[in-house]
């Protein structure tokens, strides 16, 4: 008779019902438990360097307005990353160390982000070529194609793991 009443008190609502029912999730529990993720978000968005156009103080690559080369001096940084600057770069920043050192900061952070994107991107590119050697037909075809993949330069893991000491798996 036990499980019968036990049926009959979730039915009715009773303690034994509320007891065994999970409490409902706290709304403002879960909005803390997002906290890191939204903070990790928002934290990647802003650079870490001021600016009061929206444009970033400098560039990896000459293009547009950036057209003066500078390259990372910055105590604590790796140095001789070359970058590029617009007009009025030094009379904002090459005075300030401070604010030097933060544009040389994000420099490094930038130009190690690309190298980790080009060295995932390289080897999805080699992975594929394993993939299409294994799939052709003859093995003569196989063996060249193995052969391409083998030697396929990983040009941007090298570089990342001789600037950073890092290796992408």
């Amino acid at each position: 008779g036990d499980h019968l009443e036990e049926l009959l008190e979730r039915r009715r609502g009773g303690p034994r019902a509320q007891a065994r029912a999970a409490p409902p999730p706290n709304q403002l529990q879960q909005l803390f438990q997002m906290i890191p993720l939204i903070l990790l978000i928002v934290l990647s968005l802003w650079s870490g360097y001021p600016s009061q156009y929206g444009d970033p103080p400098f560039s990896l690559e000459k293009r547009g307005k950036y057209q003066i080369e500078r390259s990372t001096k910055s105590r604590g940084v790796v140095p001789n990353i070359k970058y590029y600057v617009p007009d009025g770069f030094s009379a904002k920043y090459a005075r300030d160390p401070y604010s030097l050192a933060r544009v040389d900061q994000s420099v490094e952070t930038e130009f190690e982000q690309n190298l980790r994107y080009s060295c995932l991107t390289q080897k999805e590119q080699q992975r594929h070529l394993v993939y299409q050697a294994r799939h052709s037909r003859s093995r003569t075809q196989r063996d060249e194609a193995m052969e391409r993949a083998r030697n396929f330069k990983l040009s941007s893991c090298d570089q990342l793991e001789e600037v950073f000491g890092v290796r992408v798996a």
